[in-house]
């Protein structure tokens, strides 16, 4: 839940870039299909802080999320979470996301700041705060990367676990 409240946010703030006024606007852009990108970090609140920091590449309900040697891929209705280190994958169903319907996260995202390529807000969740700073957003160009993750490729020492 942690990882999807982050997906979130970097969702929601990245597609603020392009100056959006409001929530409205920024999910309608969301839905738009636009590529973008961004570098984000968070701090989860709490007894014991959680912190992670990565880079987002977003489109439509496809993304690709580098977050402390994790690599998530999803290509709108699966999604890939690659250590490679570890040589593990874990593949599950992507299409309850954030980007499957971001109006239902509205009222969840709080204090949204936007001061031209960086983007700030505090996310309330279950109980719980986090605190989100997304930087360097910018239009990314299509380069024709799927956001799907090929596993076909990968030899016998991959440990590859489907869940759906």
């Amino acid at each position: 839940m942690k990882r999807l409240a982050a997906i979130t946010a970097a969702v929601l703030l990245c597609c603020s870039a392009w100056a959006q006024k409001s929530l409205d606007d920024v999910i309608a852009l969301l839905q738009s299909g636009d590529r973008v990108s961004c570098s984000y970090s968070y701090t989860l609140r709490g007894n014991v802080p959680v912190k992670g920091s990565g880079t987002a590449t977003i489109c439509g309900a496809c993304y690709h999320i580098s977050e402390n040697g994790l690599d998530t891929w999803c290509d709108g209705s699966t999604v890939w979470t690659v250590d490679s280190e570890a040589r593990e994958i874990v593949v599950s169903e992507g299409g309850n996301s954030i980007l499957a319907n971001p109006g239902a996260y509205r009222s969840i995202v709080q204090d949204l700041r936007f001061d031209g390529r960086s983007l700030s807000c505090t996310i309330e969740s279950q109980g719980s705060e986090m605190d989100f700073r997304a930087g360097g957003i910018t239009a990314a160009p299509d380069t024709g990367e799927s956001f799907a993750f090929d596993t076909s490729g990968l030899d016998k020492s991959w440990i590859i676990t489907d869940l759906r």
